[in-house]
């Protein structure tokens, strides 16, 4: 049975062999006495293993064993317990009790900090049971990067890379502007219609040949540009994009606007003779870009989108397939896409669809200045929010590790992205380890489910009242794109416009209706104008905008004339004319009563 030993007895064997004590034994008797006075007279070591170095149950009490080596090594490994290390320091001697203090504050301290290392430990020990649980500390992967399995303690403070003070908002001339036609105008500008009317105008030169018929062939002004895309939007507001052009210009089943704003002949021509750069010097272009037959149109409109918005702290980056199945040497199949076959755009949106940037996938051979694809576009499409503390949320092609460093260390721009299908997420973001409590998912999931849409709420706007019609032209498809581009980036704008004035906006599908009128009207106006235009379609005019009927000046030289209400085709001539409205009518569209009877 061990023997129970006073202070005095512990503290004799405890420094018999030292040589250089440099105190003297009455000192430290002392000192140990006051402590055991006030403890009321207890020993002060009431367990075996409080020094453990010092005694060996198998030796006697008159021997000292020294430490070795491999006990100093399991001591460094295994930390003794606060009470333990309180003994331990009680025991010292020259210690004073404000010396114990300070030494009691700093193991508090580590404790302390040592609870705070800990957390992620327990969190990771909460874990629902779905959740895998590595054993090792690291695992290795085949890139060579060594990841760890414990998620790093969360910082008190907020990182300053997370630090952002900027909301989404318009920006310049969008600034508080609800007129639906005047913010499609920001982006689809005057500049952007007269490079299209001047190019299509050279390719009608080239095409009128082909005709016998001279009445729709003539050159186009910007007022039937902007009508030719009010038809084309309106198409899309009513989702008749893909319905035939026969049935929507039919007499008795078709749409009556159709008829209003230009004949069936006169618009197939014009989509088939649209054209966005100089046909003449396209070949040289394209042997360095490939988009040469769109480029300009395109890069104006990119930089009217980059002009007009500021986008939020949240942005996306994700593909956008334009549905097309013609000839094109960048054209892509992709199966998880609704189109499957079509045009590959890259784009940065903001979190509520508003497109920011994008850029046209041209093929393997496209110049990405020695980049891998995937760099190419995240830098390129950041360029505006670059050194804005802004994350991007994107999905398995572009999240990779050296990326995701050299957009924090040279741009400041955090990155949340997903590997592959086994939801293994990818952020320079986030800090520490958090659960949602009502879920049971780690933080992260719910930011990239509620961050990665951009792209596709833009997708699925253009989608629900898309312009775009079945061509067999890249340009034009891809012209198709930006109209439905510039419709959402106008919705948007006017809706965010309409909310600072506390106001309520219209649905988005009388907002396009409106739009098409008003890109219509002036166009309507000037046709109106026509003498020859029949009078059906004079009527219909004046009742799309709304007033009243027209009514031509007599002219008494003619004595016949062609009946303005028969069609052309059966040139129908008279002598008779409405006594209201001057115009030549046939016996069949004319009424005869007396004079009673017309008081």
């Amino acid at each position: 049975m061990d023997k129970k030993l006073t202070d005095d007895e512990i503290l004799a064997e405890l420094f018999r062999s030292k040589s250089d004590l440099i105190y003297n034994e009455t000192n430290i008797t002392d000192n140990f006495e006051d402590v055991s006075d006030g403890e009321g007279g207890t020993d002060v070591v009431e367990d075996d293993d409080v020094l453990p170095d010092v005694f060996s149950p198998d030796a006697s009490e008159d021997e000292y064993i020294p430490p070795s080596s491999e006990e100093d090594t399991d001591d460094e490994t295994q930390r003794p317990s606060k009470k333990q290390r309180i003994n331990e320091a009680d025991l010292q001697p020259g210690t004073s009790t404000a010396e114990q203090g300070e030494e009691e504050e700093k193991e508090s301290e580590e404790n302390e900090r040592e609870e705070e290392g800990s957390q992620g430990e327990d969190t990771m020990q909460n874990l629902p049971d779905y959740i895998i649980r590595p054993k090792k500390k690291q695992l290795v992967g085949k890139n060579k990067y060594r990841w760890s399995t414990k998620p790093p303690k969360r910082a008190g403070r907020t990182p300053r890379r997370n630090i952002i003070f900027m909301r989404s908002r318009p920006a310049g001339a969008a600034r508080g502007v609800t007129n639906a036609e005047n913010l499609f105008s920001l982006f689809v500008n005057e500049t952007i219609i007269d490079a299209i009317v001047k190019y299509t105008n050279q390719e009608i030169l080239i095409q009128k040949v082909n005709y016998n018929d001279s009445t729709f062939t003539k050159e186009t002004t910007n007022k039937e540009v902007r009508a030719l895309l009010g038809l084309l939007i309106y198409f899309g507001a009513l989702n008749h994009n893909h319905t035939s052009t026969k049935v929507l210009w039919h007499e008795s089943r078709g749409l009556r606007i159709t008829r209003t704003v230009m004949p069936l002949a006169r618009f197939e021509f014009l989509i088939n003779t649209l054209r966005f750069d100089d046909k003449l010097t396209r070949d040289a272009r394209k042997e360095i870009d490939a988009l040469a037959p769109i480029r300009e149109v395109w890069d104006k409109f990119i930089e009217h989108c980059k002009e007009y918005y500021i986008p939020g702290p949240y942005c996306c980056i994700d593909e956008q397939l334009l549905a097309f199945r013609g000839n094109s040497r960048f054209r892509m199949y992709i199966p998880n896409k609704p189109a499957k076959y079509g045009l590959k755009l890259v784009m940065l949106c903001n979190s509520n669809g508003y497109l920011i940037n994008a850029i046209p996938y041209t093929g393997k051979k496209m110049n990405t200045g020695g980049q891998p694809q995937a760099a190419f576009f995240v830098e390129k499409l950041s360029e505006t929010i670059q050194g804005s503390n802004r994350n991007i949320t994107v999905d398995n092609w572009f999240s990779s590790v050296p990326l995701f460093n050299d957009m924090l260390s040279k741009y400041n721009l955090t990155m949340v992205g997903k590997k592959n299908k086994n939801v293994l997420l990818l952020s320079n973001m986030h800090q520490g380890y958090s659960m949602q409590q009502n879920s049971k998912l780690p933080e992260i999931i719910h930011f990239y489910n509620n961050t990665k849409g951009g792209v596709d709420l833009l997708d699925q706007m253009s989608a629900q009242y898309s312009c775009s019609r079945k061509t067999r032209r890249w340009p034009v498809c891809l012209f198709y794109g930006i109209l439905n581009s510039a419709c959402v980036n106008s919705y948007i704008i006017y809706k965010e416009n309409t909310f600072l004035n506390k106001q309520t906006p219209q649905p988005r599908v009388e907002f396009l209706f409106t739009l098409a009128e008003g890109l219509m009207k002036p166009w309507l106006e000037e046709r109106l104008q026509t003498p020859t235009l029949r009078r059906g379609i004079r009527l219909a005019i004046a009742e799309q905008l709304g007033i009243d009927e027209p009514r031509h000046a007599e002219n008494d030289n003619r004595r016949a004339g062609r009946c303005c209400i028969c069609p052309r085709s059966r040139d129908v001539k008279t002598t008779i004319k409405c006594i209201e409205c001057k115009m030549f009518v046939c016996k069949s569209h004319s009424l005869s009563i007396c004079a009673n009877c017309r008081e």
